[in-house]
């Protein structure tokens, strides 16, 4: 087996380690675990814990199999390159170990709720900083990117957008970290909004430009 296969498939295995935890700790769990949240990451859905358990991964593997099936689909053609593509599989995991994390926590002890909204804007820190670092590397594709109409027609226009995109959406991902201390969702969200647009209009003014 290739070296790459053998990391994709570290990279997939990884998703179900919670869900191998849990079982490990099957008789400990409550019969019914929160399987959603509302907007104030309070639980409003509960299912059996064999659902909740082994729903969470098999859905996460069937995305990141899709999100896989997509880059193969692309990377001969666009060249995406390896590292780029473990960096983008590892979000998955981080999924998985961080809702895992809150829906365990949340059955053991409901009165946590509050202490969820910094480690929502801890997860999407931690993610904007991911996608940061793979958005300086990689190159003109469909697939991962900052992906605009003038950014697929201008290899400069990509390079620049997707350049600035890293800058803004790692110094984005440390803010989120100190979002974090306020507890405040509205906040987590508007920053998250304003990271997103800057690439954006920073983008579509190159363009006017005729990069």
């Amino acid at each position: 087996m290739k070296k790459k296969h053998l990391i994709i498939l570290g990279i997939f295995a990884t998703i179900w380690l919670p869900a191998l935890a849990d079982i490990f700790y099957w008789n400990k769990l409550p019969e019914k675990l929160p399987t959603h949240f509302n907007a104030q990451m309070v639980p409003d859905s509960w299912s059996s814990k064999a659902v909740a358990v082994l729903a969470l991964p098999v859905i996460l593997t069937l995305v990141q199999g899709l999100i896989l099936y997509s880059i193969d689909q692309h990377s001969k053609k666009y060249d995406v390159q390896n590292g780029i593509v473990y960096t983008v599989l590892t979000i998955m995991p981080i999924l998985s170990i961080w809702l895992n994390f809150v829906m365990i926590s949340t059955a053991l002890n409901n009165n946590v709720n509050r202490s969820k909204q910094p480690m929502l804007s801890l997860l999407f820190g931690i993610i904007l900083i991911i996608l940061g670092v793979v958005l300086k590397y990689v190159k003109t594709n469909p697939i991962i990117g900052i992906r605009l109409p003038w950014t697929m027609l201008s290899t400069e226009n990509w390079r620049l957008t997707n350049n600035f995109g890293s800058k803004v959406f790692i110094v984005g991902g440390i803010i989120e970290f100190i979002v974090a201390l306020f507890s405040s969702l509205s906040l987590m969200i508007f920053i998250l909004a304003i990271i997103i647009i800057i690439p954006v209009i920073y983008s579509y003014i190159l363009y006017r430009k005729g990069i």
